[in-house]
């Protein structure tokens, strides 16, 4: 069952899902939507037909749950590859870009620990708050733990949120490229082709691709004794 949702036309949408746990929504206003796993993917099917909103969201993997499972959207922000556009580099994980975005050291930025009988538990720890104290990403729900629950997809859509608003605003602000918005947009939208042609494949024309094949070995055997 689908939910009505009014989104506009190219509206910035910020998208977490999982389908165990459902999707959740913040709009550019900030308005957050929950939807639950059983509706998720006809309401966010019904959103693109309706409205073609521009999704934003972490990386690929989104767009590759989305694509898996018939919904193509028209238009994203893909915050991965606009930071790559922004930085250069490979390395575009969520706790990279979050610290990036926030001008924090990129050499201290935290990973999930073993626990044994050393490790010392931090009182003040939130673990349901995506935002260490230092400013940093938890490590753990970069490796997955913002879909353990509705709170976290929300909390971790608002990050998205955040981070594209801090991603535009730099993008905006190099005088030098006025291009670069579209620059974003247009590798975001590479981003989402190469997600949908590693699940459809790459489209040909068979006849046209024998005839290539033919002009250089010769045409196709009739059977296998001529081959």
């Amino acid at each position: 069952m689908k939910i009505d949702i009014n989104i506009e036309s190219g509206e910035a949408t910020a998208l977490v899902f999982d389908p165990a746990v459902g999707a959740a929504i913040v709009r550019s206003g900030g308005e957050v939507v929950l939807l639950p796993p059983g509706d998720a993917f006809d309401t966010l099917a019904d959103i693109e037909r309706r409205a073609a909103p521009r999704w934003v969201w972490w990386s690929r993997s989104t767009a590759r749950l989305l694509v898996e499972n018939g919904i193509r959207p028209a238009r994203c922000w893909d915050l991965a590859s606009v930071h790559r556009l922004l930085f250069g580099g490979w390395r575009a994980s969520a706790a990279t870009i979050w610290a990036t975005c926030k001008g924090l050291d990129l050499t201290q930025i935290p990973e999930v620990a073993p626990i044994d009988l050393f490790t010392v538990v931090d009182e003040f720890d939130e673990p349901d708050q995506p935002v260490r104290e230092d400013g940093y990403l938890r490590p753990d729900w970069v490796e997955g733990a913002w879909a353990a629950n509705t709170h976290r997809l929300q909390r971790w859509a608002e990050l998205i949120a955040e981070v594209h608003g801090c991603q535009v605003s730099l993008l905006e602000g190099l005088a030098d490229r006025p291009a670069a918005p579209a620059t974003a947009r247009s590798e975001s939208a590479a981003e989402l082709l190469g997600v949908e042609l590693e699940n459809d494949g790459l489209p040909i024309n068979i006849a046209e691709a024998e005839r290539i094949i033919a002009d250089f070995v010769g045409p196709r055997p009739l059977d296998a004794a001529a081959a």
